[in-house]
């Protein structure tokens, strides 16, 4: 992956982070489970 694919990536997560754990953690109800999905993608 070019390092200017990276940044977007990493742009893209750091303004949709918070909304992500929210719905994981509403799917999931384990704030635990809903870390281990962000980490994970």
């Amino acid at each position: 992956m070019a390092q200017g694919d990276r940044d977007a990536l990493r742009t893209v997560y750091d303004l949709t982070r918070a909304k992500l754990y929210g719905i994981a953690l509403g799917v999931l109800k384990d704030r635990e489970a809903a870390e281990d999905v962000l980490q994970s993608v």
